[in-house]
């Protein structure tokens, strides 16, 4: 792998670095985390969950705006 990045180019990284970034990148792009799980192979998807499922602020924008839709027409 160290041979390959330097070929390219790039710094030296660490393969768990490289799986970390595509996974957290894929979730982050709306790719369903059962399908990541299978990919980089974990047994559960909770543990993919409490390793790569980030709270992005847009997600957050995004949660609090379903809230005041779902609300407004209460108020």
């Amino acid at each position: 792998m160290s041979r390959a990045l330097a070929n390219a180019g790039l710094p030296h990284r660490k393969f768990h670095s490289l799986r970390h970034t595509f996974a957290s990148r894929m979730i982050e792009k709306g790719v369903d985390v059962k399908l990541v799980q299978s990919w980089i192979g974990h047994a559960t998807i909770q543990m993919t969950y409490n390793i790569y499922v980030h709270v992005q602020e847009d997600a957050k924008k995004a949660s609090a705006q379903v809230q005041d839709d779902l609300f407004a027409d209460i108020l």
